[in-house]
């Protein structure tokens, strides 16, 4: 079993941040965060990650399709957002994405979503 998977969490909200954390508290992975587009970009450069879970309303200059341009498919996305499933696929339906979770999102639906590339957390 893989004891820390890694997880770049990209949000602008604290209070999302502290959410996400305490839903995987539990759960063998470590996260890292990042609160805009171009901070993930510089993390990104140096370290790896199993699973990159993106907001798509990102503040600064790097927004969430450019992101995902960077990425280029080299890690499972998962799009975490309020938006409508419909505004989701017109803004990134052209990305290759893991999964689309729609906030508020179930600490079991997160669990579900995030399984299907860490088995662990189904566990």
């Amino acid at each position: 079993m893989n004891t820390s998977s890694k997880i770049l969490y990209v949000e602008d909200s604290p209070e999302n941040q502290v959410l996400l954390e305490f839903y995987l508290k539990k759960s063998p992975v470590e996260i890292t965060a990042a609160t805009s587009g171009n901070e993930a970009k510089e993390i990104l450069e140096h370290e790896k990650f199993d699973i990159i879970i993106l907001d798509l309303n990102l503040p600064g200059e790097t927004s969430s399709t450019e992101l995902l341009d960077y990425i280029d498919g080299q890690v499972p996305v998962f799009i975490m957002t309020a938006m409508s499933l419909s505004e989701i696929k017109e803004r990134v339906g052209m990305y290759d994405i893991e999964d689309y979770l729609i906030k508020p999102v179930k600490r079991s639906e997160l669990l579900q979503a995030l399984g299907k590339v860490i088995p662990e957390l189904n566990a």
